[in-house]
C-alpha cells in the first residue's frame, strides 16, 4: 500500500508541466517556456501513465496447446488513488491530443 501511494506521488510530479501548459492555455498566462517544453509534458504523461498503469493492471500469459492465452487484470481495491492519476493523465493525454488536432486540422 505505502508503494501505491509513493507511486502516485511520483506520477502526480510529473503530471506538473502537462497541468500547467493545460491551465495556461485555458487561463491565458504566460509560462516559462522551460516549464512547458514538448519533451517535458509528453514524457511526464507517458511516465505517469506507465507508472500507475504498473501499480494498477497486471498482465497474464502463458502458453496453451501452442496458443499464447493473456488476460489483463485491473485491481481496485486500495487503488484508488493511482485510478485517480491514472484518470487524470488520460484526461490530460486526451485534451492536448484534440487540442493538437483542432489546431491543426484543414480542410481541403
Amino acid at each position: 500500500m505505502q508503494n501505491q501511494k509513493k507511486l502516485a506521488t511520483v506520477g502526480l510530479f510529473l503530471l506538473i508541466p502537462a497541468l500547467t501548459l493545460v491551465i495556461s492555455g485555458l487561463l491565458r498566462f504566460d509560462v516559462p517556456y522551460l516549464l512547458i517544453h514538448p519533451v517535458l509534458v509528453i514524457g511526464g504523461l507517458v511516465g505517469s501513465l506507465a507508472i500507475n498503469l504498473w501499480a494498477v493492471a497486471r498482465i497474464y500469459t502463458r502458453l496453451e496447446n501452442g496458443n499464447l492465452v493473456s488476460a489483463l487484470s485491473i485491481k481496485i481495491r486500495g487503488t484508488l488513488i493511482n485510478l485517480c492519476v491514472l484518470a487524470v493523465s488520460l484526461s490530460l493525454l486526451g485534451t492536448i491530443t484534440l487540442y493538437l488536432f483542432v489546431e491543426n486540422f484543414q480542410l481541403r
